[in-house]
């Protein structure tokens, strides 16, 4: 243990890390490896976009938080602000989120196990992870003149801490929904989460009846290519002449993109992959297949209603707003049928790069472009889907990619719980952080007022200015996560180690104390707390710590 805690340390030593860089990670197992973990530059989702993150993806905006940058820039028009409001510094290079399969069942690089290994312990799971966090809590964009008219505001005595997400410069649209939506960022006070809420703004009677029978087939229904319909309610809080309007409170998916902002906005964005198409054919077949088994339909799988999330995942949004706006009173086949149609035409359209070319006179020429570089396969299953056929006889085309969907999975599934594990034992530093800080500095303990200055208590306060307050030879503090964080490791570890604690008196006495006895002296004065608060007869009405924290120190709650 010493040995490894040595090791550590030495290589930490040599380490040039400003103290915001990186995180550093406890992994779990006894004695517990010291483990840097470095994450991604930025998170750009695989379809070749240029931007970093948005929030629950609008139909008219790109996104968010996109705009060319990483996590923490905001797009020309979008609604928030530009600073980011977590403070990262990210080193190293992160590795691109694996896209999906060619034709050959593996990367063009690497195995798929490997790519979704690399992603998510190589730092691009971090990074994007990081992307959607600063996306839920970015701050409303300064002299937006929508932001002082939302402040305040409460929808439906719920919704709360509006933010706008529409794109100012290319205002109201009514392609997607039929009529002009504006969404919003919010947060619900049910239960603290935040969502997507989109008002309908055009000629719609919204009653309570009305929006109540649109949202109910949705409500309830989760899949992971679809973006959860939470709530819908009819309010008047936003309207000016006091009319009634629809709201619609979708999952809220910070770092996701729409498709369409993704290949069809953006004229830089390169053309997906085979691989790209492949993978998100299958994920929207996916989506198909259970809200068809289910006796409803998608109401058109259109770009701008499809967005990017966690990389490659594809999800279809805004369900049940159609079903209020635009009512269909085609028969359920012809309805299901048109969803597939709509498939087909969405992967010509971005196998030609072109927003028209699954039109009705350009399609047969689409078709033979796509020809030129996709695998037969793919151009005979587009072929297929415009034609409108049942999901069901549709699968049969894309069995074989189907396991290669599921290897995939699996590997990333895989990757996750590898990242999880060494994530499990991380509240140790925390753990005795805590410890140190209810030892401390104590005003009084038992009637004493010098307590926490004498006997082992002071040599803990020494080890605390050890460990944070050193300083270089010219006086100046020396501010550096890898000290702090070796020997914080080598406290939990309790190494036959020694250092050097400095007193505080003018005599300038040293002492010379090892990690291991310094360990017994902090869990032998925490326990002291502890069952002093323990027979407190007040320990219930001030505090849960007594009946949470067992004699060692380990919060049964939070298992820190």
């Amino acid at each position: 243990a010493a040995a490894a805690a040595a090791a550590a340390s030495a290589a930490f030593s040599k380490s040039e890390l400003s103290p915001t860089a990186p995180e550093f990670v406890m992994v779990s197992g006894s004695p517990p490896d010291l483990k840097l973990s470095v994450a991604a530059p930025e998170f750009r989702p695989a379809f070749g976009t240029g931007g970093g993150g948005t929030a629950a993806a609008e139909d008219t905006q790109p996104s968010m938080l996109g705009g060319g940058g990483g996590p923490g820039q905001v797009g020309a028009g979008a609604g928030v602000d530009s600073t980011s409001r977590l403070e990262y510094r990210d080193y190293g290079a992160g590795a691109q989120h694996p896209s999906g399969l060619d034709h050959t069942g593996l990367s063009p690089a690497m195995s798929v196990a490997a790519a979704s290994r690399a992603y998510v312990l190589g730092g691009g799971l971090s990074a994007e992870l990081r992307a959607e966090i600063e996306a839920e809590i970015a701050l409303p964009a300064e002299g937006d003149p929508r932001v002082q008219a939302l402040e305040g505001l409460v929808v439906g005595s719920t919704y709360h801490s509006l933010a706008p997400l529409d794109d100012r410069a290319r205002g109201h649209t009514a392609r997607s929904y039929g009529v002009p939506t504006t969404l919003f960022r919010a947060v619900s006070a049910a239960d603290g989460r935040v969502c997507a809420l989109r008002r309908v703004d055009g000629a719609v009677r919204a009653t309570a009846a009305t929006v109540e029978a649109a949202a109910r087939p949705w409500l309830g229904f989760d899949h992971p290519h679809v973006v959860p319909l939470r709530d819908a309610l009819v309010s008047a809080d936003m309207s000016d002449d006091g009319t009634p309007r629809a709201f619609f409170a979708h999952d809220f998916c910070g770092g996701s993109l729409t498709l369409e902002a993704a290949m069809f906005v953006r004229a830089e964005a390169p053309a997906p992959s085979e691989a790209a198409l492949w993978s998100l054919a299958l994920q929207l077949l996916s989506a198909a297949f259970a809200v068809h088994s289910l006796g409803m339909s998608c109401r058109g799988i259109e770009p701008a209603r499809i967005i990017l999330t966690s990389g490659t995942r594809a999800r279809l949004n805004g369900v049940g707003v159609l079903d209020l706006t635009r009512p269909d009173p085609r028969p359920l086949p012809d309805q299901q049928r048109d969803d597939l149609s709509s498939l087909g035409r969405l992967l010509v359209n971005l196998a030609c790069r072109s927003p028209g070319a699954a039109s009705s006179k350009a399609l047969p020429k689409s078709l033979e472009l796509m020809a030129t570089w996709c695998s037969p396969d793919l151009v005979h299953l587009a072929s297929e889907l415009t034609a409108g056929p049942a999901v069901s006889a549709v699968l049969p085309l894309v069995s074989a990619r189907l396991m290669d969907h599921a290897i995939a999975l699996q590997a990333q599934c895989d990757s996750l719980r590898e990242r999880a594990r060494a994530e499990a034992e991380n509240g140790r530093i925390a753990r005795l952080l805590i410890k140190l800080g209810f030892v401390n500095e104590r005003p009084e303990f038992a009637d004493d007022p010098a307590w926490a200055e004498t006997g082992d208590r002071y040599l803990l306060k020494l080890l605390r200015d050890a460990i944070f307050h050193a300083v270089d030879e010219s006086g100046a503090p020396v501010v550096s996560y890898p000290h702090v964080v070796s020997a914080l490791n080598k406290l939990d570890l309790g190494v036959d180690e020694y250092l050097m604690l400095h007193g505080r008196d003018d005599s300038g006495s040293l002492m010379v104390v090892s990690y291991r006895d310094m360990r017994s002296l902090l869990e032998r004065t925490f326990a002291d707390l502890v069952a002093a608060q323990q027979a407190s007869p007040l320990q219930h009405a001030a505090s849960d710590i007594g009946l949470d924290v067992d004699a060692s120190g380990y919060d049964l709650n939070l298992g820190l």
